[in-house]
């Protein structure tokens, strides 16, 4: 299992839609229930007279629009997901914990003159 942060998660999510790949994504609900759905975004199909599907997500804000893959086909099945609360996703067989900061790199040296060891933020 890999880390992500959360602020490349909208540019992973665009490029899984570009490549039209289905993935499993973990988020919390508005109501506070946990999640697990399988998805795909960029599905155009049920939609009419619009550029893109959905009504919530919009490119100022934390939502992105996905088409759920179970359940009858049809219009009722895209959904609104709110990056700001996912957990993790799958796709590929490569699971990524999402986390909510930065991941910093630490180099850890010792100088041996003093037998101290350093960390150096990169």
């Amino acid at each position: 299992m890999s880390a992500l942060n959360r602020s490349k998660l909208p540019g992973l999510l665009q490029s899984l839609s570009l490549m039209n790949l289905i993935y499993s994504i973990e988020f919390t609900k508005v109501n506070g229930e946990n999640r697990k759905m399988t998805c795909r975004g960029g599905v155009k199909k049920y939609v009419k007279n619009t550029g893109r599907p959905g009504g919530a997500a919009r490119p100022h804000n934390a939502y992105v629009n996905v088409y759920q893959m179970n359940g009858k086909p049809g219009a009722d099945n895209y959904r609104a997901v709110n990056i700001d609360t996912v957990h993790s996703i799958k796709t590929c067989g490569i699971t990524a914990e999402i986390t909510p900061e930065m991941l910093i790199q630490v180099d850890a040296t010792t100088q041996a003159q003093d037998n101290v060891v350093v960390f150096n933020a990169a």
